[in-house]
C-alpha cells in the first residue's frame, strides 16, 4: 500500500505536473535508473576502484570513506548524466506512455 501525500498531489497537479507510480513487483521493467543507470554506475565504479588501486602505493593500502566519496563521484559523473535517465524514462515505457509493457506470457505461474 502505497501513502499519498495530498497537498503534493494537489501542488502538482496546479503546477501542471503529472506524477505516476509504480505498481509493486514490477520495477524490474518500470524502474528507470534500474534499466540505464545503475549497471553503469556499478561499471564505472569498478573501474575507477581498479585505477585506483593499480596506483602506485594504493595496492596495499585500505580505502577509506575519503576514497569511496571520490571514486563514487568518478562513476556518478559517467553514469548518472541527462542521456542515461532519457533513455531510462522511454525504454520503461513511462513517457510516452507504453501500455504494453508486458507480455502474457510474464503473468503465467511458474511450474513445480
Amino acid at each position: 500500500m502505497e501513502v499519498i501525500y495530498i497537498p503534493a498531489m494537489t501542488y502538482a497537479k496546479t503546477s501542471g505536473v503529472i506524477m505516476t507510480s509504480i505498481p509493486p513487483h514490477t520495477s524490474h521493467k518500470m524502474q528507470p535508473l534500474d534499466k540505464t543507470v545503475f549497471s553503469p554506475f556499478k561499471s564505472e565504479y569498478f573501474q575507477a576502484s581498479g585505477e585506483w588501486m593499480a596506483t602506485p602505493g594504493n595496492h596495499e593500502k585500505p580505502v577509506t570513506i575519503y576514497d569511496v566519496a571520490q571514486l563514487v563521484g568518478k562513476a556518478y559523473a559517467k553514469a548518472f548524466t541527462p542521456a542515461n535517465i532519457l533513455i531510462g524514462v522511454l525504454v520503461t515505457g513511462i513517457y510516452p506512455l507504453t501500455q504494453i509493457l508486458f507480455k502474457e506470457e510474464e503473468f503465467v505461474s511458474s511450474n513445480l
